[in-house]
């Protein structure tokens, strides 16, 4: 992962990379910066594009995040930008997610 604390995020998100980067280990997820959004985040598995992570905080109870779990196009299907969106998940709950959606375990 870049320098998080070089990111114009809001606290609470650089809070929240800091955990996933103890939780998951520093090369297991990749993010991008969102649009100059400071309170959402974009994960990725590394070599991987496809399936992405969109975890933000506006709206959302303290502790807790906002998760788009994102995938990819489906073109033969005409299923594009399919998502399942959840509100208001536990940190323990958002591992699960990520560990789930990005085929990505956790380390602690």
């Amino acid at each position: 992962m870049d320098n998080i604390w070089s990111l114009q995020k809001d606290i609470r998100i650089k809070h929240l990379l800091l955990l996933l980067v103890q939780t998951f280990g520093e090369n297991a997820l990749h993010f991008r910066v969102v649009d100059e959004d400071n309170q959402a985040v974009r994960l990725l598995k590394p070599g991987d594009g496809t399936l992405s992570i969109y975890i933000y905080t506006y709206g959302q109870e303290v502790d807790n995040y906002g998760v788009h779990l994102e995938y990819p196009d489906l073109r033969e299907t005409s299923l594009n930008n399919t998502l399942d969106i959840y509100d208001n998940v536990s940190y323990e709950t958002l591992c699960r997610l990520i560990e789930t959606h990005l085929d990505c375990l956790a380390i602690n």
